[in-house]
């Protein structure tokens, strides 16, 4: 098979080789991005108004494609506000190097479109039976525990450091150990079981996306309410009755490769 190329000297794009090769993204994925980058550099992107530029995919398939854009590190979406702390829309910053650390509050669609459901949508783990019989453990957990404002210090650095041993990524013990106890006594809600299922779910999110140890947050962040960020975690069979044994060990691998990693070029 031959490639014949035109010859050209206007209206074409140079697009990194790293880019189109990378198959951790999708297909539609880097097609979508590739056409973003082709745009110019003050160029104002919406969701809605990236569909209207296809005649094959809706905005469904559109929002899956820049999940993965972000996931990647091309793409990051940052809430806006005005003066008065009010919603002003979203900022979108493009790359064409992974330079982002990936998101996970995916921000709301524009404005919704009657449209087809994507093949790739997926069940999220967290069902609303999953939810009703959480909800139902963590108010038993609730009544159990005791108010965080009647604990000592050193009664939360106990309950800290079995959670932090769990965390694959040690930076910033100290400033996470002081974001968790803020944490406690914010709420009566916030125990330590708590904490330990927003980690279950942020270490399964960690896994099913194989992320390298540049990409997992430091503790000191994650400690810092990024344990709140809505996560888009596949279903996968006995997820529940599996989990503490399959994430403690993922977790200490992670650890390991951590302690082995050099960090001092990364910008965060």
């Amino acid at each position: 098979m031959a490639i014949i190329r035109s010859k050209r000297d206007r209206n074409f794009s140079i697009i990194d080789n790293a880019l189109i090769d990378n198959t951790s993204l999708s297909f539609k994925a880097r097609g979508l991005l590739i056409y973003m980058l082709s745009k110019p550099d003050d160029w104002k992107f919406y969701t809605t108004e990236l569909a209207k530029h296809s005649s094959k995919e809706g905005i469904a398939a559109i929002k899956s494609a820049l999940i993965e854009i972000e996931n990647a590190g091309y793409l990051i979406r940052q809430k806006k506000r005005k003066n008065n702390g009010k919603f002003d829309g979203l900022d979108w910053k493009l790359v064409d190097i992974p330079t982002f650390l990936p998101q996970v509050d995916y921000p709301p669609a524009d404005k919704p479109l009657a449209d087809k459901p994507s093949a790739d949508n997926r069940t999220l783990l967290r069902t609303n039976t999953t939810k009703n019989s959480l909800n139902q453990e963590l108010n038993k957990d609730i009544c159990a525990s005791k108010n965080a404002r009647q604990l000592s210090d050193s009664d939360l650095e106990k309950e800290f450091e079995k959670i932090w041993k769990r965390y694959p990524n040690k930076k910033g013990k100290t400033d996470a150990f002081r974001h968790y106890k803020a944490w406690r006594k914010k709420s009566v809600k916030n125990t330590p079981k708590v904490m330990n299922h927003k980690l279950d779910l942020y270490l399964e999110y960690i896994k099913q996306r194989h992320f390298t140890p540049e990409y997992i947050l430091n503790g000191s962040t994650w400690f810092n309410g990024r344990f709140d960020d809505d996560l888009h975690v596949t279903d996968v069979a006995n997820t529940e009755n599996k989990q503490d044994f399959d994430l403690e060990q993922m977790a200490a691998e992670t650890a390991s490769q951590m302690a082995k990693f050099d960090d001092s070029d990364l910008p965060f």
